[in-house]
């Protein structure tokens, strides 16, 4: 398990590497885990032994991990604190950064007080041999704890910003694995104080400590998980933008045909859409207002009597509510693109498009994307006589 718990925690690491040229927020959960990593990495044997060998100092890997773990534990304050109150980032050295800081030194000191044998099962071997073994340990887990249950609450007060979906999940899972790293802190802690007494552990010790690595294993991975669903959702975000993109080009294209000036500098190819990955966002929007902007440049070429009569036929079909009101603004955009082909002049009397008070861009993607979906049908033609009405998928 702990291989394949290193291998994924490197794998993480490198993904997010390139988020460090960023924001700090995100160069403090790079080092978190790039933390993680390193405290993982060299709790493996074979690591263990080499570092040992190449430094010649008794279980120097152990200090390593124990290093490079408050070093994580502190990025992820960092970060959690981001999320809660930016304003703190700014705030460099803090003094959490000093408590971790001072956390360091001491428990180097410790370490180094330590008769320490040559194993690479420290804390199992150590734990209850001596004052300084014991207080070296329990330093670590005093911290962890304090640590991983500040940043618990802070995730869970986190969760309750963000609205429903994704985001708020992932902060949720977030709490609830900082929150096993206090369960496991604290188990960690129970059993130093019980060995230190001279005791041993309820059925064996063996037991607790298969226990506890299995309660640091879920809180690591959950801390992954939780991580990795803000991108997650950002990806499903983007492929919605790419779809609507390309559900909304029929329609941009008939109306900046009609009114070609409406387009800001050299109208996007098919090819350029396909290809379209970066600046998705921007792309959408510019499309949306180009729609907009081509509708009102066409205004008074539609006969309010021929609207008002596929209205009533699209009532008779049984459309109500959004989907009439759609049906209705695609049947005005194919009335407007012809009257413009047909260099028609204004109608004596002119319909006008319903106004729609949303601003959002999504809202207004949506609800494009439904005027698409009914502006290829034929019922919603002025001179449509088929019998039923299904909207393009």
């Amino acid at each position: 398990m702990k291989p394949v718990l290193v291998a994924i925690l490197w794998t993480v690491t490198v993904w997010r590497l390139p988020s460090v040229r960023h924001h700090a927020w995100k160069r403090s959960l790079w080092l978190a885990f790039f933390g993680l990593a390193i405290a993982m990495t060299v709790t493996l044997s074979s690591v263990a032994k080499a570092v040992d060998n190449f430094s010649g100092v008794v279980d120097l890997a152990t200090l390593l991990k124990h290093l490079a773990g408050i070093v994580a534990c502190a990025a992820v304050l960092d970060w959690v604190l981001a999320l809660n109150a930016p304003r703190d980032m700014g705030r460099f050295p803090a003094r959490r950064h000093y408590i971790a800081a001072a956390t360091m030194v001491a428990m180097t000191s410790l370490f180094f007080s330590i008769d320490r044998q040559e194993t690479f099962n420290f804390a199992e071997l150590e734990s209850g041999d001596g004052i300084a073994a014991t207080a070296y340990l329990l330093t670590f887990e005093i911290y962890l704890g304090i640590a991983m249950g500040i940043a618990s609450n802070l995730f869970w007060r986190a969760s309750h910003k963000k609205p429903n979906g994704l985001l708020r999940t992932g902060m949720l899972i977030l709490a609830s694995g900082t929150a096993l790293g206090v369960f496991y802190a604290a188990l960690r802690s129970a059993y130093l104080i019980v060995r230190f007494t001279g005791s041993h552990s309820p059925g064996g010790d063996q037991p607790m400590v298969s226990a506890s690595d299995a309660v640091q294993a879920l809180a690591i991975l959950l801390i992954i998980i939780g991580t990795s669903i803000p991108p997650v959702s950002a990806g499903l975000k983007a492929l919605r933008d790419y779809r609507a993109l390309h559900a909304l080009r029929p329609l941009w294209e008939d109306l900046t045909e009609q009114v070609p000036t409406i387009v800001l500098g050299a109208p996007p190819t098919k090819a350029q859409d396909w290809m379209a990955i970066r600046d998705l966002r921007q792309r959408l929007l510019r499309r949306t207002i180009e729609i907009r902007d081509a509708t009102l440049m066409l205004r008074g070429l539609v006969d309010h009597a021929e609207q008002e009569a596929v209205r009533t036929r699209l009532i008779s079909r049984g459309l109500t509510g959004d989907q009439l009101e759609a049906g209705c603004e695609a049947a005005w955009i194919r009335s407007a693109v012809a009257a413009k082909k047909q260099e028609r002049t204004a109608a004596s009397r002119s319909a006008t498009l319903r106004p729609r008070s949303s601003t959002a861009l999504d809202d207004e993607v949506r609800w494009l994307q439904l005027v698409a979906s009914f502006y290829r049908n034929p019922e919603t033609s002025p001179t449509a006589s088929v019998p039923a009405l299904a909207t393009e998928s």
